[in-house]
This record gives structure tokens, sequence and C-alpha cells, in this order.
């Protein structure tokens, strides 16, 4: 039962129904699929994709649907690896969680709650609650701080786990949810479960993937006492903790899987997976890009702005330096900026920022009397007239949650105030301005509190965006959860506007593995380049209006000073690889647009691809979180050009006519870029058959050639899509006695490209009388014409995914190209070819 957020595809749910242990039922807005313990790895080791295979399911007898089903647990068990794996618990039967003991946290008195049976989105679960409001009338010490439910492990299930792998819905995001191992020696190991929606997900309640390293505990205790895990594991919990809360909630989990070393490494065929579109337009990167500043007036380093694509700026117009006498506004110094801003093509970021000690007394003292706030609306409607027509667009202060930028001691409320005024006083000065929220400092639940008194007091209204800052020293990915948090509260609080990222970075210190850390060490500077061009990618995936980058260069010389090494250049302003990786990063971006996020069936979580579409190629986008293993990426054009995040040409081996490349998380993003492929395979010639049975008939033909390679073939009887094959013979069988059919033969592309037919043959099946005869075959002279892509009732001749038959000839879904050769080939989807085979072969089994 594995959960995925996808396209939408309403499909009607029939009452002849397969077994929902392998189907989840989907509904019109987000498609769900689920798997029994090893089901998408059948599905996986047979070349098919769950999706498309899921939604033919739903149509078919539910007879035919288990017989398939079992044919292929079947196929499976036959051939499956040596791994070890145990699934705890699916909890699809509501008895499941009898299963669990409950645990009140009892060292910590007054906690209640409860595990149950609960259905979220579709999914069978089990809901572990707490209850932590205060008892009526109870005198009896009260300070709950946690609740858990624990399972029995068998032997067997453990048997060589190295990791926890579950599915987790929270009530809020602020629980902290851990896994509890007990081993054979008595010995309880923690680990924190932070599950992070999966970047298919558009809303902050998606159920999250959560995988744990049973290497890497948080605690440990008792028994051996090592932090090793010793097995067998005796003992799995769910703790769920909510210490300092007084409210009631829940944690949903479902499908708690011990999992063993993969038997071998993981391998991707690049365009083998589904596309994943976001269901609203991208735009390009460039025009949400940006970088700080910490000048008004440097020429050169605008330049190289510039020259690496970035198209935002972002600087503060201090408000002490603009009004340094009462009533008089000098912006000559930001002029400079943003005169050279504009000649380059920069759009500015205006912060409006820090207190003047003409009103509140101090350069970052901020406004708190009505004298100071009305003078700071002053400026700001001063500020906001003197750039009407320009490319300027005006922030409400910067991280007023933070004690150094408001006076020692930040307070929401105080912040509200200055917040109104300036909204309102920007907009007096210039109607057609733009002005966004200051971006607060990294989200944490301090900051949430913050927004939630701003929201309470109305503070944002009038606002043209909500400002954020989404630092962290993990990977960029695991800023989704807060991405997908605070676009739900600004479609709440702010409907119709977006939210901006005004701050985000990394600093080479803090990523250094040296001792003492090395902000200048090599290795450290390309880590800090990986999660750069990282984050914008996240950030244009989400749809964010800017994503600006902190900062443009280094601002002090010390190597184990953090802030003196988020630049993108060195002090000296000489190029550092998250610089050259930016400009990669844009120069593959400029001109293509964002045509979604690749999924893949046996994908290792933290592997990601998204790809790029332009006029004349694609450009896959593939890297790997900093957890994620090393995989072999397989990519089946050899006209592929593969260069790395700074641009280097990458080096892949030939293997089975395909590039392969052996990707790891220090490799950084890699760009696979693949020319468009719009010329359809030769007609297949020489096609002959012959009958083998009263039943069946087998078919032969030449192989075709294509400019990159033929993927398979499409087998037509009387003139309908029988089933594809990978190979050059095809046997056709459940036909009737003594009857004539009149095949013909396509064949098709990586990229959906199908050939014309061949010329037809008749074949007549054997008769009961000559059972032991073979018929022969004889040619028509007629050929299906060209340029026609030949179509089933019922199934969509182009869909919103991207892959290729694998080797097998299994159709995996695709894009159909509407370009034909000149040969008249027509364009067909190779999903149309693997549904049509599946409905066919389940439809049989019937």
């Amino acid at each position: 039962m594995f959960l995925k957020e996808g396209v939408n595809m309403p499909i009607k749910r029939t009452a002849a129904f397969c077994n929902p242990r392998f189907i989840e039922p989907l509904d019109s807005n987000i498609m769900y699929t689920r798997r029994s313990p090893h089901f998408s790895r059948i599905l996986s080791r047979l070349g098919i994709h769950r999706r498309p295979f899921y939604a033919a399911l739903y149509n078919v007898p539910r007879k035919s649907a288990l017989t398939l089903a079992g044919i292929l647990t079947l196929h499976l068990f036959l051939e499956s690896s040596a791994t070890a794996t145990g699934v705890i618990a699916d909890f699809e039967n509501t008895a499941d969680v009898t299963s669990w003991s409950f645990y009140n946290g009892g060292e910590f008195p007054g906690a209640r709650g409860a595990i149950i049976s609960a259905t979220s989105l579709n999914r069978k679960c089990a809901e572990l609650q707490y209850v932590f409001t205060p008892i009526q009338g109870s005198t009896a010490a009260f300070d709950p701080h946690y609740v858990l439910v624990q399972h029995t492990v068998s032997a067997q299930q453990s048997t060589g786990a190295i990791a926890v792998r579950f599915l987790q819905q929270l009530s809020s995001p602020d629980l902290n949810i851990s896994i509890r191992i007990t081993d054979a020696t008595g010995q309880t190991l923690q680990y924190a479960a932070k599950g992070i929606p999966p970047l298919t997900a558009r809303s902050s309640g998606a159920w999250r993937e959560t995988n744990i390293d049973l290497a890497k505990p948080s605690q440990y205790w008792s028994g051996a006492n090592d932090g090793v895990v010793h097995p067998p594991i005796a003992k799995i919990a769910v703790l769920l903790d909510a210490t300092g809360k007084r409210d009631k909630g829940y944690v949903r989990f479902d499908d708690i899987e011990l999992v063993g070393a993969p038997s071998s490494a993981t391998t991707l065929e690049l365009t083998g997976g589904t596309l994943i579109a976001p269901g609203v337009s991208l735009g390009t990167l460039a025009e949400r890009t940006g970088v700080n500043l910490h000048f008004t007036n440097n020429t050169p380093v605008l330049d190289k702005i510039k020259t690496a694509g970035l198209r935002w700026v972002r600087m503060d117009f201090t408000w002490s330096t603009i009004e340094q006498v009462a009533g008089t506004y000098n912006f000559s110094s930001f002029d400079t900026l943003v005169t050279t801003a504009e000649a380059r093509g920069l759009s500015v970021l205006a912060i409006l920022d820090y207190g003047n000690a003409l009103y509140t007394g101090g350069a970052m003292t901020p406004p708190r009397t009505t004298q100071a706030i009305n003078a700071y609306a002053a400026y700001c409607e001063a500020i906001a007239r003197h750039y009407v027509g320009r490319n300027v667009v005006f922030e409400i202060w910067n991280e007023p949650d933070v004690a150094g930028f408001w006076g020692g001691s930040p307070n929401a409320a105080e912040y509200a105030l200055v917040l109104k005024a300036g909204v309102a006083s920007v907009m007096r000065g210039n109607a057609n301005a733009r002005v966004i929220t200051g971006g607060l400092s990294t989200p944490y639940e301090l900051t949430y509190r913050y927004w939630d008194t701003l929201e309470n007091l109305g503070a944002m209204a009038g606002a043209s965006g909500f400002g954020t800052h989404l630092y962290t020293d993990g990977p960029p990915e695991e800023r989704w959860t807060d991405i997908l948090r605070l676009n739900d509260r600004v479609a709440r609080v702010m409907p119709g506007k977006a939210l901006w990222c005004t701050e985000w970075g990394f600093s080479s210190t803090r990523l250094s593995t040296t001792n003492p850390k090395n902000g200048h060490d090599s290795v450290a500077r390309t880590a800090q380049a990986n999660r750069v061009v990282r984050e914008l990618l996240v950030g244009w995936w989400a749809n964010l209006p800017l994503i600006v980058l902190y900062d443009i260069y280094d601002d002090g010389s010390n190597a184990q000073e953090p802030e003196h090494n988020f630049g993108l250049l060195a002090q000296d302003l000489s190029e550092k690889p998250a610089m050259t990786a930016v400009r990669t990063l844009l120069s593959f971006a400029n001109g293509r647009t964002l045509a979604g996020l690749m999924q893949y069936n046996n994908a290792p979580s933290g592997v990601h691809v998204l790809r790029l579409d332009g006029s004349t190629n694609k450009v896959y986008i593939v890297w790997a979180e900093e957890t994620a293993p090393a995989f072999t990426l397989l990519i089946p054009d050899l006209r592929a050009q593969i260069k790395s995040m700074t641009g280097q040409t990458l080096s892949a081996t030939t293997v089975g006519g395909k590039l392969s490349l052996s990707v790891t998380p220090s490799l950084g993003p890699v760009f696979v870029q693949i020319p468009s492929d719009t010329s359809a395979p030769s007609v297949p010639a020489n096609l002959s058959g012959k009958a083998t049975s009263t039943t069946a008939v087998s078919l032969t033909w030449t192989a075709s050639t294509d400019n990159v390679a033929v993927t398979g073939y499409g087998v037509y009887r009387n003139n309908t899509l029988a089933g594809t094959t990978a190979s050059t013979s095809y046997s056709d069988s459940g036909l009737n006695l003594s009857t004539s059919y009149a095949y013909s033969i396509s064949a098709y592309d990586a990229a959906g490209n199908i050939s014309a037919r061949s010329s037809a043959v008749s074949v007549t099946t054997l008769s009961a009388s000559s059972s032991s005869a073979s018929s022969s075959s004889s040619s028509s002279s007629s050929s299906s014409s060209s340029g026609t892509s030949p179509g089933t009732p019922g199934l969509p001749l182009s869909g919103g995914s991207s892959a290729s038959p694998d080797a097998s000839g299994s159709g995996i879904a695709t894009n159909s190209s509407s370009a034909a050769s000149s040969g008249g080939g027509g364009s067909l989807g190779i999903y149309s070819l693997s549904m049509l085979l599946i409905i066919t072969s389940v439809r049989r089994i019937a």
C-alpha cells in the first residue's frame, strides 16, 4: 500500500472491482496508488507502470483482475531476489489495530489517547490519538509529553532489516513523530521520523513517506546500549511527541515495513517513468530568480549577475540613509542601483527597513510609537512615488521576527502595525505598486506563531505577496513541507496572492566536513553549489514568483565564519562553483518549459528527475539527495549530451545500446539533453504467418530500423491492436477454429513515433479435423494508409506521461508525438499500446 500523489485521472469505480489490497480507489482530484507488500515490485519487474495498470483494472471483471494479480504474484515469487523485508502492518482490516498496545507516557502524567482504525484520502490506516487537555476537576499532576503504540515483531519479519519505511499524516505539522525499536538485547533505539511530502504533493495534508536508517538512532538506552541494532528486532513502536501542547490531535500511519538491503544496485531508465505535470504553467526560471546585494554601486558585479542569467536583485533601501533630515528624502545612491540594474534587464526588490535615529532612537530600533510609525509610513509613500514606472517591488522590513532586526525583542503585534502602515503608504504613493510582507526567518514553530498573530490582526491585508526565508542546513527538498504549509496559509489569508521566497542560501562553512570547518574548502564549495541549484529547482517546481539567493559575494574572508561564506562569488569577486552552477542551470532552463516531475516505480527515496521541454530537445535534470543511494541511470538515446552542474561533459559507458551513468549525491544535478525524435521507424517487412493450432497462429517479420532505436512492434489483428512485442515474432492465441485473420505490424520507438503498418497477411486457424496440418499464409496487396495512427476506442492517443516500453516490450505510458516521418508513420503513445495489451490479457483470463 504505497501512496503517491499524481495527476488528475477521474475513473468510475465499477461494482465488479478487484481486490482492494492491490488497488486503492481514485477520487476526482488526486490519484493514489497503493501496493500490497510486493506488488509494485511485481509491476516494476514486468516493466508495467502502476497508474495505467490500475486504471485498466477499474473496468474489467473482478475475476479477471484477481487472476492477473495472482499470475503476477507468482511471477515475482519465482523471480524474487533474496532481499529480506517484513511488512509489520498494513491495516487493511479494522481489527489490525488491536495487535498494537497503547501507552500514555506515564512518566509524564496526564496524557490520554487511543489507537483506532481510520480512513484518510481513501487509505485505510491506524490513527494514534493524543489528548493533552487538562482533566476537569482533577488535582493530580499534569505534564503530558507523549503517547505511543507498540507492536511485536517476528524474527522472520526483521531478518536482514536495515531500514524502516512507513507513511504518516499529521493533524498538525508541529508534532514530532519517532520510531522506537527494541532489539534482541533489550536495547531501545529511537529514531526521529520526520516525514516529507513527496514533491508531487500540492497540499500539506498529503501522506508523507518516511524512511529511517536503522544505523542512525537519535537516542538509545538499556540492553547492549551501543546504538547498534542486534537482531532479531523484538518490538517496534510509533511515538507521538506533543510536548508543550495542550490540545488534541493525531498521527495516522500506514504500511510500516522493515526493509532489507537491495540485492543489487538500483537502475533507472531515464525515459521509463511517468511524467507528473504541474497542472499550471510555471513560466521561465530566470524571471523568478534573483540574488541579494549589499551595495548600491558595483557595475562589474551587476554584469556578472546579468551574465549568469539572474533577473532580480534585492537590496536594503534603508530609511536612515534616505531620510537624514526630517521630511527630506535623498534617493541618489539608490537611483544609481535602480538605473544600472534596469540597464541590464534586472528588476529590483527594495527592502523598506530598519530604524531611523530621527524617530526611533537608533538605526536598528523599529518604529514603536505612533509618531515613529507615521514617519516610517511617510518614507514608504515617498519611495513608492519616487519609483513610479520603474522595475521596483517593495518589501516591508527584513526578518522582523529576528532580535537583531527588531531592536533586540521581536514582537509580532508591533510589526503588524508597521506592516499595515507600510503597505497602505506604498499604495498611496503608487496605486499600481507591488508590495509584499517582510520575509520572516527560517520557518519553525515560533515563526508560525508569529504569522498567526499577523493573521489574527489582519496585518497582511492589501499586500501583493507573502514573504518567507527558507534557510535550512539540510537538503533543500525538506523545505517542501513548509512551502506547502505556507501556501495553504496564503490561500486562506491572501486569496489569489502567492508565496515569495526573498532569501534562501547555503553557507559552505556549514557544509564543510573538515575539522575545523573550512568554508573555502573545494568540497564544501561544491556542496554549496549542489544545494543552491536544487533550491532553485524546488522553488521553480513550487511556482514561487521569486527565489532570491543569499548572497552575491562572501561578506568576509574568515573560512570558519558561516556568515562569510554564503556568496556565489568569493570576496575578491572570483567565481565560486555556486555561481558556475547557477549559470549552467539557467542556460539549460533558457527557452524551455518545466514539463513536470518524472516518477519511477523503483526510484530510491531522495532521487528526483525534472523534465524541461524545448522546441528541438528535452532536458532531464537528475539528482539525488544526500541520504539517497548511488544508482545507475540508463539513457536510451546514444545522441544524448550529459553535463555536470558546472557544465562539464560527463562520460557515460555504452551498455546494450544505451548510455549508462553512475549518479551519486555528491555529483549534484546532472543535465541530460536528448534531441527530439520525430522520425518513425521503417515499416516492418517480410511479414509471414502460419497456424499452429485451432486457436493460435505464429507471425515473423524482418526488423525495422530507426534513427535512434526501435523499441517494439504493435501487432494488429483485423485492424485492432492485439499486442506488442520487442522481438520480430509473435504468437497470437485465443482464436476461433477455422477462421481467417488479417495481420499487419507497425514499429514504434521510445519517443512514441509509430511507423506505417506492413502489408497484411491472412492466416487461417486449423480446423478440428486437420489440427495437425499447417495453414499457409497468403500476402495481401493492401497496406494501411500512410500517416494514420491506429486508435482504440476508450483509450487515449496521448497523455501526460513520458516513457518508453521496456526491453520485454511491455508498454509504458508516454507522451505521444504528433509528428510523423516522411515515410508516413503516425503518432501514437506507447501508453495506448501498453494499456490495450494489459486489458486484452485480462479479458482473456476472464
